[in-house]
């Protein structure tokens, strides 16, 4: 039986004329890949200046694992400890399985309404787990 091959994890970055930066992440999202969307979203938070607002736009995920999505936990640690917020676009259907399932949405800008679920009330902080 062979295995679906998926491509490596690409990341594209802009900076938009408002400050906030968006990341375009594309391919596996796992093990392997997520220490590189971590230096992504840490390197954008230590930019001078500092984004105003940080986008993760997943469309291009092919594959996220638990490795992947304690990275989005990070992430959202990190963004909120940095003072800006962190939102994801464009979820991917299995992925959107996965944030529902953990309750994940009412912590993530915008993961809510992708994954088709009522807004939920912000939590003022992070979800435990990660630094």
């Amino acid at each position: 039986m062979t295995l679906p091959h998926f491509p490596p994890l690409h990341l594209r970055t802009e900076r938009l004329v408002t400050g906030a930066v968006v990341i375009r992440v594309a391919g596996e999202l796992d093990h392997e890949t997520a220490p590189d969307l971590l230096d992504a979203v840490t390197g954008e938070l230590a930019a001078q200046p500092p984004p105003g607002g940080l986008e993760l736009d997943l469309s291009g995920v092919a594959v996220c694992d638990s490795s992947g999505l304690s990275a989005l936990i990070v992430a959202l640690r990190r963004a909120t400890g940095a003072g800006t917020g962190l939102r994801l676009t464009g979820l991917p259907t299995q992925l959107v399985r996965v944030i529902r399932v953990t309750g994940l949405a009412a912590h993530f800008d915008g993961a809510a309404d992708t994954a088709g679920l009522p807004s939920a009330p912000r939590s003022p902080t992070a979800p435990d787990g990660g630094t």
